[in-house]
């Protein structure tokens, strides 16, 4: 796990709701007006996502299967797409200024 430094958000302070149903994940953070800080989604077998329809700017970060993380995407403005690469195998979104702070590539969060 990367080192933690004093402007580092605690992972802990991370609380996950993972998306597996296919209209729960169709919809994700369409529609809604933020996130509260610290609620992330996570979305298992998932390697790229767009922002097309969004109303705020998210981070996200791609993980591999092993839940280490393998890049992080800051300030994500509506109507992008972002690709994880080929080892994307899961996807974490975030209300944005936050989850930039909480992870860093190479982190591993099996947990999620």
């Amino acid at each position: 796990m990367s080192e933690v430094t004093e402007n580092r958000v605690a992972l802990s302070a991370i609380r996950p709701r993972v998306l597996t149903g296919f209209f729960e994940r169709m919809r994700g953070l369409l529609g809604r007006d933020g996130l509260p800080k610290g609620e992330v989604y996570v979305f298992p077998r998932c390697g790229s996502v767009h922002t097309f329809g969004m109303r705020f700017a998210i981070d996200i970060a791609f993980l591999d299967r092993e839940g280490r993380v393998l890049a992080v995407h800051e300030n994500v403005r509506p109507g992008r797409m972002v690709f994880g690469g080929l080892r994307a195998a899961t996807t974490v979104e975030a209300q944005t200024g936050w989850l930039a702070k909480a992870l860093f590539p190479g982190d591993c969060l099996p947990r999620l």
